[in-house]
């Protein structure tokens, strides 16, 4: 994860623009951004970062299909457990 959220902040130095995406969007695509939510300020921790993709998925249509993002348990737990490699979050 650490690698991927390197790769991000690089591109944001550079003026560059990221997109994240998975085979389906939902799943790994959630786990990213919930990461990076909170590594990059965006949100305290994971429970917040988790409120905030939930309040955004529910505004993309695929949310009828898949009601959450990120999708399993696992994904969840990753995000809520997440600690930023710079605890200063500076970037």
């Amino acid at each position: 994860m650490y690698d991927v959220l390197d790769v991000l902040r690089d591109n944001e130095a550079r003026g560059r623009v990221s997109a994240v995406h998975c085979r389906g969007g939902i799943g790994r695509t959630g786990m990213v951004i919930g990461c990076w939510l909170v590594d990059s300020g965006h949100a305290e921790n994971g429970e917040e970062a988790l409120k905030i993709i939930a309040r955004e998925w529910r505004t993309v249509e695929k949310c009828k299909r898949y009601p959450h993002s990120p999708e399993t348990g696992p994904q969840f737990e990753y995000v809520l457990n997440y600690h930023p490699k710079n605890a200063n979050n500076t970037w």
